[in-house]
């Protein structure tokens, strides 16, 4: 990033925030009651780290680096974070890299391969690490020994130094995330950045949005569950509907295609590709297709995922974790972009649909992934534009290619 860029990139850090704080500094009343909910804040995880560290000990490590990344979100969220994690990994080959997230299946699924050392709950205390970062759109440093870094990670120091003057123009995007994540996208891409190299550019590595961060899966277990699945030897394509289970819901999913639309395709595949199976994966936000060939949807363990994504010859979704998690995998999407902004969170590999009439609306209020802020039936919201004919043709023009 040239120095012109880096720049404008902090001034519209700036501008945001100071429009954030704007309502606040207009009433003493606002402003206090502010104070006060951040002095809380403040106050319960500085005792929450107090009272973890009188019943823990420090490990100490004389030549071995204590990293943490603590990500916060969805399936999704962990997959993107395997390539912060790769790019640490590549970085300090020798340093232990623990891993925090609210569900340890999702950890152990998403890293099964050992790219990770070990799983960590949230019952941690961040000076224990020599270098503890959280976040879940971009990272923040929330304890770092200097002094360590410098002894055993030098080629990491200009990084280092790079992320910290980088996150000091964000911090109150971090305290009012996920409120702000929206604003961030579009500041973020319109300097060139997406969801996944914005981890680089907040921790100091070079990571662009098409890199690849493939799990190895194992072959033996992937025969195990296509069998057990009944998919062995079969063509299928898997597809997806749903979000987040801790998602604040409140009307219908809008990030997710009209069942009426999913339908309608699945007659025309069946129609034109007689020898391929529609698999449905899914869990609890996910409504089982009567209409599908085979209906996963709360019949999987998370483990099974990456490998039914993996033996498929296209997944189809909406910009979900699954969607996330097949670009982990050797199997393409066709993803469908209404809320979620494709500039920000698609991948190169995939054939990526927006919708033409509205849409981006993500992070606008609290609500955005389960009520149209701009109060449209189901029909007519941005992914219902979308047509099935538009999907089909997609994915009959790239199985039509690839199987010759």
């Amino acid at each position: 990033m040239n120095q012109q860029t880096l720049n404008s990139l902090k001034l519209a850090a700036l501008r945001a925030q100071e429009i954030a704080e704007a309502n606040t500094k207009k009433s003493l009343l606002v402003s206090t009651a502010v104070k006060i909910r951040r002095f809380q804040k403040k106050l319960r995880t500085n005792v929450a780290i107090v009272c973890r560290s009188l019943f823990s000990k420090k490990e100490l490590y004389a030549d071995r680096l204590r990293i943490l990344v603590h990500v916060r979100g969805g399936i999704g969220d962990v997959v993107m974070s395997r390539f912060l994690v790769k790019k640490l990994r590549e970085k300090m080959p020798d340093a232990e890299i623990s891993f925090c997230h609210d569900s340890r299946s999702v950890v152990e699924m998403v890293f099964s391969d050992g790219l990770i050392d070990r799983f960590q709950d949230r019952k941690y205390v961040p000076q224990h690490f020599d270098l503890a970062m959280s976040g879940c759109h971009f990272i923040m440093f929330d304890h770092y020994n200097i002094e360590s870094i410098k002894h055993l990670a030098p080629d990491y120091v200009p990084c280092f130094h790079k992320a910290l003057e980088i996150q000091k123009y964000f911090r109150t995007f971090a305290e009012y995330s996920p409120d702000m994540d929206g604003q961030f996208a579009e500041i973020m891409v319109s300097h060139g950045y997406s969801r996944v190299s914005s981890l680089g550019l907040f921790t100091g590595l070079e990571i662009s949005q098409n890199d690849r961060a493939d799990i190895a899966l194992d072959k033996q277990k992937m025969q195990q569950i296509l069998s057990k699945f009944g998919l062995e030897g079969k063509k299928y394509i898997t597809l997806h509907s749903g979000i987040n289970i801790h998602t604040a819901v409140k009307g219908s999913l809008t990030r997710n295609w009209p069942e009426k639309c999913w339908e309608e395709f699945v007659r025309m595949f069946r129609d034109s590709f007689p020898d391929y199976l529609t698999v449905q994966i899914g869990g609890g936000t996910s409504m089982p297709f009567d209409f599908s060939d085979i209906s996963l949807v709360n019949k999987t363990e998370l483990k099974d995922l990456p490998y039914l994504l993996s033996g498929a010859a296209l997944h189809i979704d909406g910009e979900t974790g699954m969607a996330h998690l097949a670009n982990v995998t050797k199997t393409d999407s066709i993803v469908l972009y209404g809320p979620s902004r494709a500039e920000y969170l698609s991948y190169n590999r995939n054939i990526n649909i927006s919708a033409e009439k509205c849409g981006g609306c993500m992070n606008i209020d609290r609500y955005w992934m389960s009520k149209c802020v701009l109060g449209f039936p189901k029909e007519q919201q941005c992914l219902g534009q979308i047509k099935p004919e538009t999907v089909f043709n997609a994915a009959q023009k790239y199985l039509r290619r690839n199987e010759l």
